[in-house]
């Protein structure tokens, strides 16, 4: 089995398994924001993973796309991740601090896309020389934003709720 035959079959499960998931969140939603996110951030990754595997069906690289598409997913779950924390009974709400976080992470991840569709291929020529790539910066931050996100989300559980 070749790496495309990898990366084909993984991503194709992948638009599967979160194109089921969103039926089933879709069939069980009671119209609260918070099962609103969790249907879009699945359809979000169900279109991001499906666009993967057909660049390997297709043969080219769409990488710009790709990225753009990437952008969104991860938007698209940091939203959920918001909503379930923003209406959890024990954190009555976000502070102020973390709803200038989340702005601030929205704001990166529109700036991100913008760049990404603008197609500017290499933001490190805006840079001074010696400075890491601002995109690979600008997603590390994404990702521990994430962290924050589940981090806070388990902090504000009461335990016998906890996975």
């Amino acid at each position: 089995m070749t790496f495309a035959n990898i990366g084909l079959i993984s991503h194709a499960t992948a638009a599967v398994a979160f194109l089921a998931m969103a039926a089933l969140a879709a069939m069980s939603w009671r119209r609260g924001p918070v099962g609103l996110w969790v249907i879009v951030a699945c359809i979000a990754t169900v279109v991001w993973s499906a666009a993967v595997a057909y660049t390997f069906v297709a043969g080219h690289d769409f990488g710009t796309a790709i990225s753009a598409l990437e952008l969104v997913r991860n938007a698209g779950w940091i939203a959920f991740l918001t909503a379930v924390l923003s209406h959890s009974k024990v954190a009555s709400g976000l502070s102020f601090q973390w709803r200038a976080i989340i702005g601030a992470i929205f704001g990166l991840l529109l700036g991100l896309t913008v760049f990404e569709l603008s197609g500017i291929e290499n933001l490190r020529s805006f840079f001074p020389k010696g400075m890491p790539d601002p995109s690979i910066m600008a997603r590390l931050i994404l990702a521990i934003a994430g962290i924050m996100l589940v981090e806070n989300l388990y902090r504000y559980t009461r335990r016998e709720h906890r996975w």
